[in-house]
């Protein structure tokens, strides 16, 4: 089995989206898939394909926004043909430019998330929300959290993750943030 394992990473800018995962295993975690895709492009932030079976298969701790994609394609993460299980937990997925039929999180039904900022339309899930994250400069590529944003403390409870992208202790309040940032 093949494997894709990204951490701490910025992935801006790219026409033909952000990051493409197929029949591998993953573990992405503490990364910044932004401002990716466009009308040429299939997909926007991240699209998974053809996951069949058991495995390790991880997106935590993630900032997923700005990415855009044509009608009908799911913008943030777009899961394909994916036949096993896929459970999702603490990113921020927000502000993707969503075309008409298309969503921040969608395909398989196989994909779910968990304790994440999805939207702005919402997104069901145990302690999900659906909040603008408070970014400080998207237009800028900053997607660090400002103090009041409703992104931070809200991370799964049980989540042992114990540093952020910037390789900052999480966490710096009472709970974790959600996304690739711990705001400090």
């Amino acid at each position: 089995m093949r494997w894709a394992v990204l951490s701490r990473s910025t992935i801006l800018l790219n026409s033909g989206g952000g990051i493409s995962i197929s029949a591998a295993n993953f573990d992405l975690t503490n990364n910044v898939i932004a401002s990716n895709g466009g009308s040429g492009s299939t997909f926007g932030g991240l699209k998974i394909d053809n996951i069949t079976g058991s495995g390790t298969r991880r997106l935590d701790f993630n900032s997923i926004a700005a990415n855009q994609a044509p009608a009908t394609v799911n913008t943030g993460v777009s899961c394909g043909t994916v036949l096993a299980p896929l459970t999702f937990s603490n990113n921020v997925i927000y502000g993707n430019l969503v075309a008409s039929g298309g969503k921040q999180l969608g395909g398989s039904v196989m994909c779910s998330a968990t304790y994440s900022d999805i939207g702005p339309d919402a997104s069901p899930g145990m302690g999900n929300i659906n909040s603008d994250p408070m970014f400080v400069n998207p237009a800028q590529q900053d997607f660090h959290l400002k103090a009041g944003s409703p992104a931070r403390d809200t991370a799964d409870p049980a989540s042992t993750l114990g540093n952020d992208i910037d390789g900052d202790a999480r966490p710096q309040g009472p709970g974790r943030d959600l996304g690739a940032d711990e705001f400090r």
